[in-house]
């Protein structure tokens, strides 16, 4: 069955499975992918929005948090020893006295050894606004590192994208057609159990080109984004301890029949993968999204092998050849 060029739908089938999965009909942009590699939306927000600065330390590379936390304890510090210096430092025993930027110096160190309570002994607040202020600022700190720890253990504590996709997907020979495949692993030895693939095809429906200029209006006004949820060789598998090659056949139903690359970028035509299975170290459930767009699809080609027998006896699986393929022998 040959699919309507400007649909890619045909008679029957993927209307009857077609969903709402958040992105809206009426995202018809040309070019830009609904989701990116990393499983990322691509949408940018604007205007009226929550910042969150919790998301925002726990969402943040390693490099990135420790910089935050230098530039809060640095920052914090620089506050105290300024209002410390405000107050006199001569209300500080031991401080070194002589121009105002030693006397500062002097309040910084204070500061911080009030703010993380190590308190050498060697300088002391003698006057009743700096003992107040040293009370301050050594609540200040243990509060600080309350919320340090907090933040260092829910980092610790989140669940890792364990799964790592092949870079490309293929649509090759498959039983007696053709299907779409791309494959997945752990990136661990963790065991990820009941793990569900769901593989949702999205394009662009455009309506039939009248000839005159009125029809071609309304063709600019009918461009429309349609889903498909693409039905499966195997939707789960009970355990993943090596790779997993996750395959739609493409059968009549299929809104891929007979599809080949260029009709793949003229339809905007994108895959939208969401993989979902039980953590057994973190005791919860973890999901991972990536999308294949026509520049990641190889056609005629399939996969090769990435595991094989060690020297011990135990199956080796290789990672680095996730993403190999070769030739099929019609290929």
């Amino acid at each position: 069955m040959r699919l309507n060029p400007f649909t890619r739908t045909p008679a029957s089938g993927p209307r009857e499975r077609e969903d709402d999965y958040g992105f809206g009909e009426k995202v018809a942009g040309r070019g830009v992918r609904l989701l990116d590699k990393h499983g990322e939306f691509n949408v940018e927000r604007r205007g009226a929005r929550t910042w969150f600065a919790y998301q925002w330390l726990i969402e943040m590379s390693w490099p990135r948090f420790f910089l935050a936390v230098l530039a809060y304890y640095v920052a914090i510090n620089l506050a105290l020893a300024a209002l410390f210096y405000a107050a006199g430092p001569e209300g500080i025993t031991g401080l070194a006295r002589g121009h105002w930027a030693r006397e500062f110096a002097g309040c910084f160190f204070f500061s911080v050894q009030t703010f993380t309570t190590v308190g050498y002994g060697s300088m002391a607040p003698v006057t009743l606004a700096q003992q107040l202020l040293a009370g301050f600022g050594a609540l200040v700190g243990l509060m600080s590192l309350a919320l340090a720890t907090g933040l260092f253990f829910a980092r610790f504590s989140r669940p890792r994208q364990r799964v790592v996709f092949s870079e490309r997907a293929v649509i090759s020979t498959y039983a007696d057609g053709q299907g779409f495949m791309f494959r997945i692993a752990s990136r661990s030895s963790t065991k990820l159990i009941n793990v569900h693939a769901e593989v949702v095809y999205s394009w662009v429906e455009v309506a039939a080109p009248d000839d005159d200029a009125a029809g071609q209006q309304q063709q600019q006004q009918q461009r429309r984004r349609r889903f498909y949820s693409l039905p499966l060789e195997r939707d789960h598998i009970a355990m993943l301890p090596l790779n997993w090659t996750i395959v739609h056949p493409i059968t009549g139903e299929s809104p891929l029949l007979g599809c080949d690359a260029a009709e793949l970028r003229a339809t905007d035509g994108e895959f939208i993968v969401q993989v979902r299975g039980y953590d057994q170290t973190y005791a919860r459930q973890v999901y991972a999204h990536t999308s294949y767009r026509a520049s990641c699809i190889d056609f005629g080609r399939r996969f090769a092998p990435m595991y094989a027998p060690g020297e011990d006896g135990r199956l080796v699986l290789h990672l680095d050849r996730i993403d190999d393929t070769e030739p099929t022998a019609r290929g």
